[in-house]
């Protein structure tokens, strides 16, 4: 299995009648290198998982199954470990009767292939966060210029934080450190339970967004995150 600048995901059989759509060829979910793909298919959600479980049968490590399947609501699910990748394939039935959607992902488990990926800096987190999530992505944008030229790649990042800090507090610390640091702001909205926030630098762009929800342990503040760079920046 290549690496996931190799696109591994194209390495990956397809049943017949069945489609694959980018989401994400180069990602970095916390530290790890992943591939997403949509996969809209004519077969049934039934029989692509039936195809991959098959596929994968032999794909045993220290007596392990080859491959787990199992369902969630309307969801089918397969997955395989292969060449320390962890590869999972969702389905569920497509408004077309008889067919399916979904999605086929692609992780390296091994968190050491990833420091030739270029990134984007992620934005400040605010004091006391945890954070939850970081994804790092490089989207391959295929549109042509009026002058008949490829748009450069935008390479971005997000964050997901949670803090026990209200909305208006993190709302506050954005706003005062972002415009410290020479971003521009294009667009707030704020009332207390949630705000956004819009930034721009000279080949950048950044968004924040802050929403109020509650746990076991009470009220806290997820925060969103979101910096683009685009073209040689």
């Amino acid at each position: 299995m290549a690496d996931a600048g190799n696109a591994a995901l194209e390495e990956v059989r397809l049943p017949q009648q069945t489609e694959l759509r980018w989401v994400g060829r180069e990602l970095i979910q916390n530290n790890h290198q992943m591939q997403i793909a949509v996969l809209d298919s004519e077969l049934s959600p039934e029989a692509v998982t039936d195809f991959y479980a098959d596929l994968w049968r032999n794909n045993t490590v220290d007596g392990s199954p080859g491959s787990i399947t199992e369902s969630l609501r309307e969801w089918m699910i397969v997955s395989t470990i292969e060449d320390s990748a962890l590869i999972v394939v969702q389905q569920k039935p497509a408004r077309k009767p008889g067919h399916s959607t979904g999605f086929i992902s692609w992780m390296n488990l091994d968190a050491s292939q990833t420091s030739h990926v270029q990134t984007a800096t992620a934005l400040p987190e605010p004091p006391g966060s945890s954070l939850l999530s970081r994804t790092h992505s490089t989207d391959f944008n295929q549109s042509i210029n009026n002058q008949g030229e490829s748009q450069a790649e935008a390479i971005g990042t997000t964050s997901m934080f949670v803090n026990d800090t209200s909305v208006a507090s993190n709302y506050e610390f954005y706003l005062a450190v972002m415009q410290e640091r020479g971003w521009t702001v294009v667009a707030e909205e704020f009332d207390y339970n949630s705000a956004a926030l819009m930034f721009s630098k000279e080949g950048l762009s950044s968004e924040v967004a802050l929403g109020e929800w509650e746990d076991s342990d009470g009220r806290k503040t997820l925060i969103v995150t979101n910096q683009v760079i685009r073209g040689d920046n």
